[in-house]
């Protein structure tokens, strides 16, 4: 998939407490991907009870701002071959054991700091149990890439990515009208890109590379929901969630939030589903490091997100509201954000994507920088032969700071060629 594609999705590395109900709704993509995969019979291999299915993808990209920084921007190429593995085994009529790994290597012509293995986002291992009226999920997830773009406060640097690791369990209980889901998560980030270290430790007055990586650390996420059915098409509750947050080095303060709020999800429409929460978070700093923070922030939460499925060609979603989330550059930001993306399928196997979104923020610690992101993204994927795709994005990012050095613009152009054994 063109790497434009995933700008409605841009999110930071997980964190704080609202970061447990993202890897929540994680656990939900992940068993619609794994069913999708079964209605559409994307497995092409059966290895007796264990299907199969491999892919390979050789990508082109043209980058006009790698380094994302403000003056005098270099362009560069970009090689990206990947090979794509998912496997399914049926332990029982319900029961199943998945796993998904995606490698690559992304190598630049100019710029060969940059160059990085990538583990690719949705590689996993999961266990579904069904029993009874509960369902448990038992899963770990692992990544690396580089992918600077993904959180708002880096600038001036490609240099930042690393080696994501989230294991954890989810236990799900309907009872019909009633509905209780639990859940823990062990997070670790392992940076494996000095670049926005060294910037961020210049810019607060310390010598770059004085201490261990600064973004080092280890989350615990915790998550509760309980909801009831007010009607076949509408569920109402409460959620929570918590965050535990330890640093590797002194540099950031080790922190903890939690958050709690009413939600609401509802079927307007055979065509409609919407979904409203929104609630209170509050974040606590311990003053353990280099870097300046504020003993405790009272804040709010809000979303709203509309999908719409217009035909069996062509569907949509808009998301819009405030977020406090973690950031690369400092252990609190504040974001409001909207995002629009859009899919039609042109006919089977030929689909358009365009994405859009906004996002204004403010760092609660750390550099006090607001800032302001703009984002756009169109994508095309059309089949040469049974077996054969090719794709081809364009992707646009521009970001205003109230910081010197801190605004940048960037375009890229993708172009990806994958093959299904």
């Amino acid at each position: 998939m063109p790497r434009a594609l995933f700008l409605a999705c841009l999110a930071g590395t997980p964190t704080f407490a609202q970061e447990a109900l993202n890897e929540a709704q994680a656990v939900d993509r992940g068993r619609a991907l794994r069913k999708q995969a079964i209605d559409r019979n994307l497995y092409n291999l059966k290895a007796g009870p264990v299907l199969m299915r491999f892919d390979a993808l050789m990508g082109f990209e043209f980058n006009d701002n790698p380094q994302l920084v403000d003056e005098s921007p270099e362009d560069d190429f970009a090689f990206r071959p990947e090979l794509n593995v998912g496997a399914l085994w049926a332990l029982s009529s319900r029961n199943a054991l998945s796993l998904n790994l995606g490698l690559g290597y992304v190598k630049y012509i100019n710029n060969t700091d940059l160059d990085h293995v990538v583990v690719a986002p949705s590689s996993e291992i999961a266990l579904d149990i069904y029993t009874g009226d509960v369902v448990i999920n038992i899963h770990e997830r692992v990544s690396h890439s580089q992918d600077p773009v993904s959180d708002p406060t880096v600038s001036g640097t490609g240099d930042f990515g690393g080696i994501e690791n989230t294991a954890g369990a989810r236990v799900d209980w309907d009872l019909n009208r009633l509905t209780f889901s639990v859940g823990y998560d062990h997070y670790n980030f392992i940076s494996t890109g000095n670049g926005l270290s060294d910037t961020v430790q210049a810019g607060n007055g310390a010598t770059p590379g004085s201490t261990e990586d600064i973004q080092d650390r280890s989350s615990e996420l915790f998550y509760g929901r309980a909801g009831v059915k007010l009607s076949p098409a509408v569920l109402a509750g409460l959620e929570a969630s918590g965050g535990l947050n330890d640093y590797e080095s002194d540099f950031y303060n080790d922190n903890s939030q939690v958050s709690v709020g009413p939600f609401v999800e509802a079927r307007i429409t055979q065509d409609i589903k919407a979904r409203v929460a929104g609630g209170y978070v509050r974040s606590d700093f311990d003053d353990t490091g280099a870097a300046s923070a504020p003993d405790s922030v009272n804040d709010f939460y809000t979303d709203l997100s509309v999908e719409h499925e217009l035909s069996q060609f062509l569907s949509h979603k808009l998301s819009v509201g405030r977020e406090a989330r973690s950031g690369a550059a400092s252990e609190l930001v504040t974001l409001y954000y909207a995002r629009y993306d859009n899919n039609w399928t042109m006919n089977r196997f030929s689909i358009l994507r365009t994405a859009l979104f906004y996002e204004n923020g403010r760092e609660r610690s750390g550099v006090t920088e607001r800032l302001e992101r703009i984002g756009i993204g169109l994508g095309v994927t059309v089949p040469l032969s049974r077996k054969l795709n090719a794709g081809a994005g364009y992707q646009f990012l521009y970001k205003d700071s109230d910081q010197a050095n801190r605004d940048y613009l960037q375009n890229s152009i993708t172009i990806n060629f994958s093959y299904a054994f």
